[in-house]
């Protein structure tokens, strides 16, 4: 089990209770975010930021404060079967 992650833009599809259980409980991840990606427009990027705290909302998952990089959010992954 990972004490901690990085997703980028293309893995943070996979944040899930089930992906959860990879890392040990209150791991901390950083997920990519799609500021910088210039093929979209900013109302894209806004949208992809919804989309990846939709998914960390189900994940059960929270965000830290403060952030040390702007184009990167950090999550504390909450795994209930840790130690099962």
């Amino acid at each position: 089990m990972f004490d901690l992650g990085c997703l980028s833009v293309n893995s943070a599809n996979y944040i899930s209770e089930e992906f959860s259980t990879l890392f040990k409980d209150k791991a901390k991840v950083y997920c990519e975010t799609a500021d910088f990606l210039i093929a979209l427009k900013k109302d894209q990027r806004v949208e992809f930021r919804k989309e990846v705290f939709k998914k960390v909302q189900a994940a059960k998952w929270t965000q830290v404060h403060p952030i040390t990089y702007s184009h990167h959010l950090l999550f504390e992954v909450k795994n209930e079967k840790y130690g099962e």
